[in-house]
């Protein structure tokens, strides 16, 4: 059965992965090339190093990222990111080369196949889709010495028995671990947990508890370990187990807990309850999802974290895209932000970054709504009729008091002068 790969993240499928995949997408020039010049670049940063910087800055590479930002339609993001420093745009050239690297998804041995618009069969990662094999993979991030982890690993032989790869991730400064699971301890984030307890010293990854997550192509001398029964293995207890679970986005640990303060090694932060692929026309973005319900959000006495949690159950019967949350920064947002979470389905980038009010609204939208997304907002509504008109609320009133002077403007341009007797 094996697992599962994405030759790229954007528009590729997702498609089980042989032995000769794995390793033709592990030693192509283009994977040693982008992680080689990611790394390349979060040292010249994390260093000031000058000269470095401004040999990346004149890349033939970095010019053409340059381009296809300025060609960005959005005017305001456009704005947004020429207003970065050269560091700053650097950083975020290392982050698409990551980005980029073929992704490898080692808890689903296949995805349900669905037709796109266009009538093609198309094979979405999406948690709604999936099959679990029994996989489970575990990140610790944020170390100094990776090398230090597999040591210690090597040490338990308990540990060793069940794993079944190891590799040090694109930044140097992780390790990824994927290991055959346990029913009798629990789903995907049980195992994680006990694992990395049994292990001792490190914190687990929270967002690896999604059996969507991607693990990014390595570098060939960067797998300290690989058993080869990982490509043909597979566990039908708990496949049988889970999976309904899992595709029904009940991902949170049933048996233990994650620390109170848990990292995320990527420049997206890990999100709870609901992991969102959004699909263009042929794509499917990278998803994050860390189940967090002990983390209590409230607004005015009001519990919104019951909306995410019952707004992620009916999710999947919606049509619209599912809600994005990220319990890092939920309560720092501002109040219109909520209005488009609740509005929408989602909020935008515009929103949390300038902190302002997104103009983009489509109440209509919610004449398809399910049922209880139409109740839930007509609650967060109802909450809200004691604070002032939130921005995008009084944008529409002025948006609304324009086009009427301007109609009636239009009218009185379309008659006739006439002149005086």
């Amino acid at each position: 059965m094996g697992f599962c790969y994405q030759e790229n993240t954007h528009f590729s499928q997702a498609a089980q992965c042989s032995r000769e995949n794995f390793w033709g997408e592990i030693k192509k020039s283009s994977t040693r090339w982008k992680i080689e010049s990611r790394r390349s670049i979060l040292e010249a940063v994390q260093k000031e190093d000058k000269d470095a910087i401004k040999k990346w800055l004149e890349n033939e590479d970095y010019q053409k990222f340059l381009a296809k930002k300025r060609e960005m339609k959005k005017l305001a993001a456009r704005q947004k990111f020429f207003e970065k420093s050269d560091e700053e745009r650097l950083l975020a050239f290392a982050q698409e080369l990551k980005d980029n690297l073929t992704a490898f998804i080692f808890s689903c041995r296949e995805f349900d196949e669905n037709v796109t618009a266009k009538g093609t069969p198309f094979r979405h990662r999406r948690l709604a889709g999936c099959h679990l094999n029994g996989l489970v993979m575990l990140d610790i991030d944020h170390v100094e010495n990776p090398m230090e982890v597999w040591e210690k690993l090597q040490k338990n032989e308990e540990l060793m028995k069940k794993t079944k790869l190891v590799h040090i991730t694109s930044s140097k400064k992780g390790v990824r671990v994927i290991f055959a699971g346990d029913t009798k301890i629990g789903n995907l984030a049980d195992n994680q947990i006990w694992f990395v307890n049994a292990l001792g010293g490190y914190k687990p990854d929270a967002s690896c508890i999604d059996a969507t997550r991607n693990s990014f192509a390595p570098l060939e001398e960067d797998i300290l370990y690989i058993d080869d029964s990982i490509f043909d293995y597979y566990d039908e207890e708990f496949d049988n187990k889970y999976t309904a679970d899992y595709r029904a986005k009940k991902t949170q640990p049933l048996h233990y807990k994650f620390p109170a303060s848990d990292g995320a090694d990527s420049v997206d932060s890990p999100q709870t309850d609901t992991v969102a692929h959004q699909d263009s026309q042929q794509c499917v973005d990278q998803s994050r999802e860390v189940d967090n319900k002990d983390l209590g959000i409230n607004w005015r006495e009001y519990d919104i974290q019951r909306i995410i949690d019952e707004l992620s159950a009916t999710a999947q019967s919606c049509p619209v895209q599912p809600i994005r949350i990220d319990t890092t920064r939920v309560l720092n947002l501002p109040l219109t932000c909520w209005y488009c979470l609740m509005e929408i389905g989602e909020w935008h980038s515009k929103c949390w970054s300038d902190k302002a009010g997104c103009k983009k609204s489509l109440p209509s939208a919610t004449k398809t709504w399910h049922k209880q997304w139409r109740r839930l907002l007509n609650e967060w509504r109802s909450a809200k009729r004691s604070t002032s008109p939130s921005v995008p609320q009084k944008q529409c009133k002025r948006q609304l008091s324009r086009r009427a002077a301007s109609h009636g403007n239009r009218s009185r341009r379309g008659k006739k002068r006439q002149t005086p007797p």
